[in-house]
């Protein structure tokens, strides 16, 4: 033994959405290699992008076809590794393998399961309602991504069968030193860059980002949109921008893998979301130098901007196009709000508090654990 703690991660996916991305981080920290024997239980064997990015920072890395016709063969498959390597701990993300793994806890009485929370649940099907309140009280802890999340979950939980236990704010933290900032300065002679890093799922509403961006191009000739990403509504949102016209505004170069490359490029985040939790791509690109301008959904409410960017709790597309053009009115004022915005970032979301809490949060409930069984 080597006195590191034996912990299994299991996740949905691994390709490039914010939990995912977040995970990969953590492989990344001096703290998670220092401390942890970590695996990687990764539930659907076709999406997982980021896995050679974290080759040499785990013990090993499962894969299983769960989301497949195979389900119940996988499932036991699953589970029976879990039970057959004895974790200390198994951290589990996003929510369908938040469900299936909370019945593995009856097959390993001795190991901690821990949940996280990355999003508000609150806005999806009925069933992930239902589903949360059935299994969130069989794990020893329910972390919740921010501080908005928290409360909604503790709000909710009143309702349901099991209780959550032990539930705390944990909060999403970046790499400062990676995204490290970069001074915004558009001017006469550069056109101010608005962009967003993203999945193209239906929560992020990149159909109203793109009419933001048929707003501003009606009224000014000194902004120029970039749009990253890609997945299921990718397709639809391609079809948007030809059908109004907008192909030699809005540059939409794919999926990027270089999200530090990606943010150097932009001087405006733009996030027009329904929902969210704590988004990490908002926090990568404040630490940039981009000025956030953003709907006030989820996590973001708990980001207090105060002399910077802007907020909006009601889509209005030309409103919001009317606060990016005042950004090229004046550039010296706009060179203050990214300082501002890379300063707010650096001082509170940095990705070694989040692990240090976390390795905390893991010997507290290891001591717990052990104080228990000396007192039965």
């Amino acid at each position: 033994m080597n006195g590191k703690i034996k912990i299994a991660h299991v996740i949905s996916q691994f390709n490039y959405g914010g939990a995912e991305v977040l995970l990969r981080e953590l492989f990344h920290s001096e703290g998670f290699r220092d401390r942890l024997d970590s695996d990687l239980i990764i539930g659907n064997s076709r999406r997982q992008e980021l896995v050679p990015q974290i080759e040499g920072l785990v013990q090993h890395i499962y894969s299983y076809d769960i989301y497949s016709g195979k389900f119940p063969f996988e499932y036991i498959k699953m589970l029976q590794l879990i039970r057959k390597n004895k974790y200390e701990i198994v951290h589990v993300h996003l929510p369908l393998m938040g469900w299936l793994v909370a019945f593995a806890k009856k097959l390993c009485p001795k190991t901690i399961f821990i949940y996280t929370e990355h999003n508000l649940f609150t806005h999806h099907h009925r069933l992930h309602y239902y589903m949360n309140g059935l299994t969130y009280g069989m794990y020893d802890s329910i972390i919740s991504c921010g501080y908005e999340v928290f409360y909604t979950l503790e709000k909710v939980q009143k309702s349901w069968f099991y209780k959550t236990n032990n539930h705390i704010a944990l909060i999403n933290g970046i790499n400062t030193d990676k995204f490290a900032f970069e001074l915004k300065q558009p001017n006469e002679q550069r056109k101010l860059v608005v962009g967003l890093v993203a999945m193209f799922r239906r929560q992020k509403r990149i159909d109203r980002w793109v009419e933001v961006a048929e707003a501003v191009h009606k009224k000014s000739d000194k902004v120029r949109f970039l749009l990253i990403g890609a997945d299921y509504e990718e397709e639809k949102i391609k079809e948007m921008v030809k059908e109004k016209k907008l192909k030699e505004v809005i540059e939409m170069p794919g999926q990027l893998h270089d999200t530090v490359a990606s943010f150097k490029q932009m001087d405006v985040f733009l996030m027009t979301s329904d929902f969210e939790g704590l988004p990490l791509s908002l926090l990568e690109a404040m630490s940039s130098g981009c000025v956030p301008v953003v709907s006030n959904v989820g996590g973001i409410k708990q980001l207090e901007f105060e002399g910077f960017g802007y907020k909006f709790d009601d889509f209005d597309a030309d409103q919001i196009a009317d606060k990016i053009i005042q950004f090229t009115e004046n550039y010296e004022d706009f060179a203050n709000q990214s300082q501002k915005a890379h300063d707010f970032v650096l001082k509170n979301y940095s990705l070694k508090n989040q692990v240090n809490k976390t390795l905390e949060l893991y010997d507290m409930l290891l001591r717990a654990r052990k104080e228990n069984k000396k007192n039965p």
